[in-house]
C-alpha cells in the first residue's frame, strides 16, 4: 500500500474555510480506482497545520490521479498548493 502525505500551515482564519470546504468536498478522488480512504488531521491554534493522508493500492494508481482532471480541478488556487507532499509505502503493521 501507498501512502500520500500533504502538510501545510495556515491562519486560524483560513483554517476555519479548509474544515468546511473538506466537510463538503465533492469526493471526486473516491471513485478513482486503487484509491483506499483519506483522512484530514488538524493541529494548533493561531498557525493550524493540516495533514491530508491518502492511502492507494499502488504507485501507479497514485500517480494516475496526480494527473488527473479531479486533482487539477480539486486543488486549482488552493492553499495547500504550497503543501510539503511526501509518499510512502507501508512496510509493516
Amino acid at each position: 500500500m501507498i501512502v500520500a502525505v500533504s502538510r501545510f500551515t495556515v491562519s486560524e482564519q483560513e483554517a476555519a474555510e479548509i474544515e468546511a470546504r473538506f466537510s463538503a468536498r465533492p469526493r471526486l478522488v473516491d471513485g478513482h480506482h486503487g484509491f483506499r480512504g483519506l483522512e484530514v488531521l488538524k493541529s494548533g491554534s493561531g498557525q493550524v497545520t493540516f495533514m491530508l493522508i491518502t492511502r492507494w493500492d499502488s504507485r501507479a494508481n497514485l500517480k494516475r490521479y496526480l494527473q488527473s482532471e479531479h486533482f487539477a480541478q480539486v486543488h486549482a488556487g488552493r492553499l495547500e498548493d504550497k503543501a510539503e507532499f511526501r509518499i510512502y509505502e507501508l512496510v509493516g503493521q
